[in-house]
């Protein structure tokens, strides 16, 4: 009797290491990165970048991105800023775009008499879009360029237009935005590669900023 229940706890003690094990596995697995691969497009005309690509890493603390781009002005200054729709579900039309966010009329933006976009309060409470800096560098002297940057879920302490940050890395639809600020102004480099407007000082007349390029992430995950 005593070894058949020294047995029983052996395999006991057996069956509880290996569940811990797999639980273990399983939780590694839950904690494995989901990495995918797009195209950078250039924005006014929808097509590809040649010689471009862009990385998104999700992990379920954050995100981390990487975007070598391709056909930037030398010298110029640019931006890259995030673009998170936390309920991707609810962009109209089944496709998250500039018309959930800002106010358009006949492809233009809406604008009030300051010369500011009009938000599109509406949509940007369904989707949840937030918009955030990723960070900044300057066109190489091939035109190249390389931006490298991480979001953790709830990070909102860099450079916010707006919206609540990144609520879910998983189910969010992620953009990436590049916007140019034109050629360096050595007073006004800092702003020029932390801000919107940066270096574009006139509200009626924004040039030289401008989104150039971009490259979208569908969610990882269905909701």
């Amino acid at each position: 009797m005593k070894s058949f229940a020294k047995l029983q706890l052996v395999v006991i003690i057996f069956l509880i290491v290996l569940g811990g094990t797999s639980m273990a596995q399983d939780d590694d697995m839950m904690d494995e990165p989901i990495v995918a691969v797009q195209n950078v497009f250039w924005s006014d005309t929808d097509m590809v970048v040649e010689d471009a690509e862009a990385v998104l890493v999700r992990m379920h603390h954050g995100l981390s991105m990487t975007v070598e781009t391709t056909g930037l002005e030398p010298g110029d200054a640019y931006t890259v800023w995030w673009v998170i729709f936390n309920n991707p579900e609810e962009c109209s039309d089944g496709i998250c775009n500039i018309e959930d966010v800002f106010l358009m009329e006949d492809g233009e933006f809406a604008l009030t008499e300051d010369g500011m976009r009009q938000p599109n309060v509406a949509g940007r409470e369904m989707t949840q879009v937030s918009s955030l800096r990723a960070t900044g560098n300057i066109g190489y002297i091939d035109g190249t360029s390389v931006f490298r940057a991480h979001l953790p879920i709830g990070d909102t302490t860099d450079h916010v237009n707006f919206g609540p940050g990144l609520l879910d890395s998983m189910n969010t639809e992620v953009h990436l935005i590049i916007r140019t600020h034109g050629p360096i102004i050595p007073e006004l480099l800092n702003e020029q590669l932390m801000t919107a407007w940066g270096g574009c000082p006139d509200p009626m007349d924004r040039s030289p900023c401008d989104d150039v390029q971009i490259a979208i992430f569908p969610p990882a995950m269905s909701p």
